[in-house]
């Protein structure tokens, strides 16, 4: 039971510090990029390239060793049409992010509850549920947001000597489905233990 509470507490240290480290520099850039574009009627993309087999070779000057060496463009930044699809997709987006924040209060309430001993509960089987399924839903429509982002740039920008990455995914679904199956696992262990208690 220590070894639960102490878990309980580092995982809410850990969720505090990795939000806070995520979403202010976040929201100040946000803000910063807002006030400053410098292309009407585009929005900011950066997207990942590689060069191509007639790239100009680049280079950078290392003091340590006083001499130029090699370097090469790995992400750029520009700016596409600003997109109504995108736009239209931000609504649920942000309806959903509110939810996902709530799911943070869940899952912080269910540690609170864990610190105290009380573990295997409905209560702490909706507190999961509420933490994981928004959590997931959100990371989606940012994915398809990305993906159309994607496409978009690539029809849109021309850049001489590379040539556009091929479109990856930026969330860990592997671990997160992990999650999921954790999650029920828990939610079957709380209905078969309230099956338990009831024919004792």
């Amino acid at each position: 039971m220590k070894t639960i509470r102490l878990l309980g507490i580092l995982v809410v240290l850990i969720l505090l510090v990795s939000t806070i480290n995520d979403f202010i520099p976040g929201f100040i850039d946000g803000w910063n990029a807002a006030d400053n574009i410098p292309v009407p009627g585009a929005e900011s993309y950066t997207f990942s390239v590689h060069p191509t087999e007639d790239a100009a070779t680049d280079s950078i000057f290392n003091e340590a060793l006083q001499r130029k060496v090699p370097a090469q463009i790995k992400e750029v930044k520009s700016f596409i049409k600003s997109n109504t699809v995108l736009s239209f997709l931000s609504i649920p987006a942000s309806l959903i992010a509110l939810l996902a924040l709530y799911g943070y209060y869940c899952l912080a309430r269910m540690l609170i509850s864990v610190s105290k001993g009380e573990i295997l509960t409905q209560k702490n089987s909706r507190r999961l549920r509420f933490f994981i399924y928004p959590m997931i839903t959100l990371s989606a429509i940012f994915e398809l947001l990305n993906y159309i982002t994607y496409s978009q740039a690539i029809h849109e920008l021309a850049y001489t000597g590379y040539e556009f990455s091929n479109f990856s995914l930026k969330y860990p679904w592997t671990e997160l489905f992990i999650i999921v199956l954790l999650i029920e696992i828990f939610v079957q262990a709380v209905k078969i233990k309230e099956e338990q208690d009831l024919t004792i």
